[in-house]
């Protein structure tokens, strides 16, 4: 079975019409040829003056003395991210390396500065937001229009967070529908592109409590809010490879910038139509408000109280931060535990004891559920870390787009080579941030205002701090958990210095509980009601588009049906 969730749609403008003109356009090959040059020096030119120019008091990693443009190294850290940080990280033994990444120089600062910046008044995630996409740019301004009064945050900390009892339930619900479209009830091995399912799974589970049935069901939507993800990431990974100065321009000729704003209008028109039917709804006699609570589209009016917002952005937005890590998360997670076979039967009977004991699924139920906690915290931590490499890039492309990027991300071979496949990488920086103003650290460490910064999570991989790190261990933090007073700090949602797998301080991500109980249950019917098995070549391998997680969206797993010990109603 596959799941092609993603059409690409041609521009009749754009860049297509300008090479078209040009063609048309009687010229001479002398004339082509040096305004292609002329375009080439002004590149250069541009790319010198309006790019980030590295801090000379740190040494700077990922640049050859070969590179003439900057976009050379840009694209060789789309490439090589992992390990040009990780080559920075282990020459600057204990000091502060720079790379150059895709949007210029970053400061890689050891964990050791993680206490003292994670809260920091001057250090900014929003700037990162604005250089990295563009906010600016239309298409791209769908953040900026929806982080109007915060209302999104406030949603996702204020109401869907503190509801998480109440909505158990309808995601409960939500999981068997989808699961029981995209998988149906085959006794026999069958085949399915598990990347795909898993965004659809994410798509619809958490358009229910964004906005509520039936729309959470609506096929356009469920595409838009999948698709908006991969046309947003691609559009913005491929700006960056421009200079700043040429981005607006930029915006109107790539194809994956038109798809971007055709989907932000799409979804809008959507949310806009959803909209006057809640409203009009609400003004019949007939109208009932039992419902507002668990839905994240009412929470966002009660919180305007009238205030002109946005809704389609605000509700793009959910999407943006939510189905991709969702769904990443969970593929993650049942590939390592497919892997390790040995921990489903261990789960299984965990969510039949768990379920017995609890008379059904409740919010108490999915707290209880340890084991399978555990699983997906070290899921996580693997999965910061850990890079099964592919072919490399040829040209920048977004890792996630399938219309962009299937067929460069094909394995080197069908079956993995343990001894030249597989290689273990830090995940340079799970953290980045800008400096608003200069900054100076206790060690008398000066950052200039606007240098990005990124935190560096090699403890994550340190012998130290996890024995055995680069092996999957499904119980690690489980035991981690039985010491005293680290009942909490060891959970899957709780961010701490030793994993930073959802950020850590002010900007830890706000949504993490959430999406922890929706990763639970999609993975409690996934592994009660099927068996799964990898084909010939085993778990599907990673890859990295400079430090973003990259799977193979193609890979197959199998899956067969089993009758679950435990009901889902």
């Amino acid at each position: 079975m596959e799941y092609n969730t993603t059409t690409i749609d041609s521009p009749q403008s754009g860049l297509r019409g300008l090479l078209h003109a040009a063609t048309s356009t009687n010229l001479s090959a002398t004339s082509i040829v040096g305004s292609l040059f002329a375009l080439l020096v002004l590149y250069m030119v541009i790319d010198g003056l309006f790019t980030g120019r590295p801090d000379p008091r740190f040494e700077l990693f990922g640049v050859e003395k070969s590179d003439w443009l900057r976009f050379q190294a840009k694209l060789r850290f789309a490439q090589r991210g992992p390990e040009i940080v990780k080559e920075a990280l282990d020459k600057a033994k204990g000091g502060i390396p720079q790379v150059i990444g895709l949007t210029g120089p970053i400061v890689i600062l050891p964990m050791k500065y993680l206490d003292e910046v994670r809260n920091h008044p001057d250090l900014s995630l929003k700037g990162i937001s604005m250089t990295d996409f563009h906010t600016h740019l239309p298409g791209f301004d769908v953040l900026k229009k929806s982080d109007r009064y915060d209302i999104v945050e406030e949603v996702v900390r204020g109401k869907i967070t503190r509801s998480l009892a109440q909505i158990t339930k309808p995601v409960n619900e939500e999981n068997t529908i989808v699961i029981d479209e995209l998988f149906p009830q085959f006794t026999e091995w069958r085949e399915t592109k598990f990347a795909y399912a898993a965004q659809r799974m994410a798509a619809q589970v958490s358009s229910r409590i964004f906005l509520g049935a039936p729309l959470c069901r609506n096929k356009e939507w469920l595409d838009i809010s999948v698709n908006f993800t991969v046309h947003f990431f691609g559009a913005a990974v491929l700006m960056r490879m421009f200079p700043k100065l040429l981005r607006p321009v930029m915006n109107w000729i790539l194809p994956p910038c038109y798809q971007l704003r055709r989907s932000v209008r799409t979804g809008t028109r959507l949310i806009n139509e959803e909209m006057a039917r809640k409203r009009a709804l609400a003004a019949s006699s007939s109208a009932t408000t039992d419902k507002k609570s668990l839905d994240a589209l009412q929470w966002m009016e009660d919180i305007a109280a009238g205030r002109p917002y946005d809704y389609g952005a605000g509700q793009l937005l959910l999407s943006f931060v939510s189905i991709h890590t969702t769904s990443m998360t969970l593929m993650q997670l049942l590939y390592d535990v497919v892997d390790n076979l040995e921990y489903i039967p261990r789960i299984r009977q965990e969510i039949i004891d768990v379920v017995r004991e609890d008379g059904g699924w409740e919010k108490s139920t999915l707290s209880k559920l340890k084991l399978l906690d555990s699983c997906m915290k070290e899921s996580q931590r693997l999965s910061l870390l850990t890079v099964r490499k592919l072919k490399p890039f040829p040209y920048p492309c977004p890792p996630s787009a399938p219309s962009l990027s299937k067929k460069r991300m094909r394995p080197l071979s069908p079956k993995p080579n343990p001894e030249t496949d597989y290689h273990v990488f830090v995940h340079p920086v799970p953290m980045t941030r800008i400096t608003t103003r200069p900054i100076t650290l206790s060690d008398g460490t000066f950052l200039p205002s606007h240098t990005r910064i990124g935190m560096s999570a090699s403890h994550m991989h340190s012998p130290t701090h996890f024995p055995h790190p680069t092996t999957f261990i499904g119980d690690r933090f489980l035991h981690l958990r039985s010491q005293p007073g680290k009942e909490s700090l060891y959970s899957f949602a709780s961010p701490s210095p030793d994993h930073v797998g959802f950020g850590y301080g002010q900007h830890a991500c706000p949504g993490r509980f959430f999406a922890g109980n929706e990763i639970k249950l999609m993975f409690a019917h996934l592994v009660m009601k099927y068996e799964w098995r990898f084909g010939e070549g085993g778990r599907p391998r990673n890859g990295n588009f400079g430090t973003e997680l990259a799977p193979d969206m193609e890979a197959k797993v199998f899956f067969k049906a089993r009758k679950s010990e435990v009901g889902f109603g």
